[in-house]
């Protein structure tokens, strides 16, 4: 992900204070009345080009649309830019904090099911990001480049939001507790050279190095007198490889630390001829330790071409693309949910994920009228990372209790191919933008000793094969009104549904499991949201606003059957700057 922060200044360099503040009401079924959504923001601006400053602050909530399932999210973010002769200095800091609490009982009714599941939780995440980069131009050739930040979170509840089934543990998931911290330094030289006429060559060179320290805090299990009775899908009763298995409970809270090193170098050169053909090609070496008992170096190249035509004022680009990346294991963005949480330990055998391949396309520009992209993708991504169910039977005073965990593990190769199309277009006062994307996700290879229910051939889970976008906005001097539309279709998933009533069944005695939860895949048919807004200027510095999301009113059937989203809200706003 990539975060832009504005530098720009005032016109005048004067501060300016912007204020923004909305209100309105979300429908839902769920609840007795329609619930409160609400956004305000204030930001302070000022600084001329050379020196400039911002502060930015933003609140938005959205009430129980779901008995007991609420949202809160407040972000805070400043920065300040210095700029010299041969100097640029730029310094950002964000903090972000989210409570998400979501809702019990749509699923699974009751825990007389037979099955040890997780009840209403509260999630309580807060990030944060402090950052500077100096930039210094010693000559016309050069330019250096240093970056360093630290960034990290604290969490507390965790979600089991995206598993077929709830897994069993416990204590109340508010209870887990988790928190890393990353610091990271980047340097970046690249150089600028006429080789002859309308030629140029660009060389990159660049180094960084993160470090990152986890603390996670284990999730204690449901009791220390339970045993287990056998393994739904381990093998001969050996039990669920990796999966999350009862244990006695520690008098003490066993917090976890956990280090990992990144150390990566790459070098680029860009070639640049008339104006007309670009060719870039260069590569990366990265080198892991800590998320497995060995290092893990990986070498990833890079190569691009573009050829530029002009023809009676349209403008032809041709490219093409080849490239590789890798995720180690264990990561943040998988550190920070439950599955990464309960399994990191247990992750030392697993291979990376690597996606690499292909992409190639035509792009038109029809003066500053109309833009149409093209882009043909053909990559495969190799090790990706499954969470695979495993079911075990425990007894406890003479009661049967079917216990749920997971394990992570390799699925092996999956292919992705696919189309994506853009176009924009502006003609006078109207401003049209559309995209659609065609896409055939496909398990090309399982890894041996992979458990879990894809077969080759298989499309992947959650990928709709289509989706599309349309958007239109109408703008005068005092008024502008926009809308757009967004539709995903043809996507398999599973239906939560049915495995709820299977889980719930009085003496249902199946194992549901591992390979067998392909009995429990659906096939979703499409998914439609839009959202309008419309403002108005009223004086010189305040402009209302009507604003509506999800006016389809589309609560359920994406990305699943049990999903629950807010419905459709429309709010009022005002908007004011001095």
């Amino acid at each position: 992900m990539n975060i832009l922060t504005r530098h720009d200044g005032t016109p005048t360099g004067a501060p300016m204070l912007q204020l923004s503040t909305s209100a309105g009401v979300a429908a839902t079924p769920f609840a007795v009345r329609d619930v409160l959504v609400q956004d305000h923001s204030a930001s302070l601006r000022g600084g001329s080009g050379r020196r400039t400053f911002g502060l930015g602050v933003n609140l938005s909530t959205v009430g129980a649309y779901v008995p007991g399932a609420s949202e809160r999210h407040l972000l805070a973010d400043g920065d300040v830019r210095l700029v010299h002769s041969r100097s640029v200095l730029t310094a950002t800091a964000r903090l972000s904090l989210q409570r998400a609490t979501a809702g019990s009982g749509l699923l699974l009714p009751s825990a007389a099911s037979g099955f040890a599941s997780d009840s209403a939780s509260e999630q309580n995440v807060s990030q944060y990001t402090v950052g500077a980069t100096a930039t210094v131009m010693p000559s016309l050739h050069w330019t250096n480049t240093v970056i360093v930040g630290v960034d990290g979170y604290r969490l507390r509840g965790l979600s089991t939001a995206g598993l077929p089934l709830p897994p069993a543990y416990g204590d109340d998931p508010s209870a887990g507790q988790g928190a890393a911290d990353r610091g990271s330094l980047r340097a970046r030289a690249v150089g600028r050279f006429d080789l002859a006429a309308h030629t140029t060559l660009a060389f990159t060179f660049g180094a960084e190095q993160a470090i990152t320290r986890e603390l996670m805090e284990p999730l204690r299990p449901v009791s220390d007198s339970r045993e287990s009775s056998g393994s739904g899908s381990g093998r001969g009763g050996e039990g669920p490889r990796n999966a999350v298995m009862p244990a006695p409970v520690s008098t003490t809270t066993d917090v976890t630390a956990a280090w990992t090193n990144n150390t990566g170098v790459l070098a680029q050169a860009n070639l640049a001829w008339h104006d007309a053909l670009f060719v870039a090609v260069g590569g990366r070496a990265e080198r892991n330790t800590g998320a497995t008992p060995n290092a893990q170096v990986a070498y990833l190249p890079m190569l691009g071409a573009t050829y530029v035509h002009d023809v009676r004022g349209m403008v032809l680009k041709v490219r093409a693309a080849y490239g590789t990346g890798i995720r180690p294991a264990r990561s943040l963005s998988r550190a920070a949910t439950w599955m990464g949480r309960t399994m990191y330990v247990r992750a030392n055998s697993l291979q990376p994920e690597s996606q690499t391949g292909v992409e190639g396309g035509v792009d038109l520009l029809f003066g500053k009228a109309m833009l149409l992209h093209v882009t043909r993708f053909d990559q495969r991504a190799s090790g990706l990372i499954q969470p695979v169910t495993t079911t075990t039977t425990s007894v406890m005073n003479g009661r049967s209790t079917r216990m749920i965990g997971y394990s992570l593990e390799n699925v092996g190769a999956i292919d992705n191919r696919g189309w994506e199309v853009q176009a924009s277009t502006s003609l006078s006062h109207l401003r049209l933008a559309g995209a659609y994307t065609l896409v055939d996700s496909r398990v090309a290879r399982v890894a041996a000793g992979y458990r879990g229910d894809l077969r080759v051939g298989d499309r992947m889970l959650d990928v709709p094969a289509r989706t599309a976008s349309v958007s239109a906005m109408w703008f005068t001097s005092r008024w502008s009104a926009s809308t757009t539309l967004t539709r995903a279709e043809d996507w398999i998933s599973y239906d939560h549904n049915a495995i709820g009533r299977a889980l719930s069944s009085a003496g249902e005695s199946r194992d549901i499991g591992g390979a067998r939860l392909r009995d429990f895949w659906t096939h979703y048919n499409d998914a439609t949201r839009l959202r309008a807004n419309f403002a108005v200027r009223l004086t010189r510095q305040l402009s209302a606003e009507i604003g509506g999301e999800n006016l389809f009113n589309m609560q359920g059937g994406a990305p699943d059957n049990a999903t629950v989203t807010a419905g459709r809200a429309v709010s009022f706003g005002l908007r004011t700057q001095f």
